[in-house]
């Protein structure tokens, strides 16, 4: 089932060339792995898109990579890039209900937030630019009437939010709660066979976000610490446990002993098996 809730449509009096303006705004409910959308089927050059999701999950796809979109969280591109897909995985279990708001002349300022933070937002149901999408119920199925300064502001407003909330406050302890939450993660999938773009899938945010935070608050990136925790993990099981090189290898997701061991060696200085034999204890 795909079923329009409601959906209200915008016109702007006399719209300005160089000012961006909103189209629709609507809320749908989908539960049907059928429906789904591809950038290379679109042809609206200047359309951008925002899709926030109120209940169940969604998943978006781009050149950046794989992303799911649960509630709470949003999506944001150009309608017509080829890279782009958004559909509803057969995988999900409740139907996913979100609010659909498509805008016209915004595409610089759409590929710069794009290009500095990735696709993905997670922002509270009760920010005001979602609740004032939420309030335009109230005229569903009308047109509503924008003048050039309200619709202006409406898409301003809009990528305004998405910029706050994709950027660490230093006033705030954002940023530290992303690296505790990053680091419980990694502690707890250490024999997982995951990467960057893993990881800020299970955060809910964007690979851009992660890798931008992570760096500014430990000055490593996130996949050089992945790599150290499992160096750590790997040089335990060497000095702890009788399992043999390649098992070892095998549990941290390595396709061979050969390539764990220089991955090993990369990181600590010693083979796997002249550690085992040293004296030495390496904790990263």
């Amino acid at each position: 089932m795909h079923k329009q809730v409601w959906h209200t449509r915008f016109h702007t009096n006399r719209p300005l060339a160089a000012f961006p303006y909103p189209l629709h705004v609507a809320v749908d409910l989908v539960d049907e792995p059928s429906y789904g959308n591809r950038g290379s089927d679109r042809h609206e050059l200047t359309r951008c898109l925002f899709k926030y999701s109120l209940r169940g999950e969604g998943r978006f796809e781009d050149a950046s990579g794989s992303y799911a979109v649960p509630a709470g969280s949003a999506f944001l591109c150009e309608v017509a890039n080829p890279r782009v897909r958004y559909y509803y995985p057969e995988s999900s279990m409740d139907p996913w209900r979100f609010i659909f708001f498509a805008f016209e002349n915004a595409n610089q300022m759409v590929e710069e937030l794009l290009s500095h933070f990735g696709p993905i937002y997670r922002i509270p149901r009760r920010t005001p630019i979602i609740q004032q999408f939420m309030r335009y119920r109230h005229h569903a199925g009308e047109v509503f009437d924008l003048s050039t300064g309200e619709a202006s502001s409406l898409v301003s407003d809009l990528l305004a939010t998405l910029v706050s909330a994709a950027t660490p406050d230093p006033r705030s302890t954002g940023g530290g709660k992303l690296i505790k939450r990053t680091r419980r993660i990694v502690s707890n999938h250490l024999e997982a066979p995951f990467d960057t773009s893993e990881l800020a899938c299970r955060l809910g945010i964007s690979r851009e976000h992660l890798c931008r935070v992570f760096k500014l608050e430990t000055g490593m990136t996130p996949l050089a610490y992945i790599a150290n925790e499992k160096t750590a993990h790997a040089a335990q099981l060497l000095k702890q446990t009788s399992l043999s090189i390649k098992e070892i290898a095998g549990r941290l997701g390595h396709d061979n002993s050969s390539h764990f061991a220089r991955f090993f060696r990369r990181i600590t200085g010693f083979s796997p098996s002249e550690y085992r034999l040293s004296g030495t204890t390496w904790v990263g």
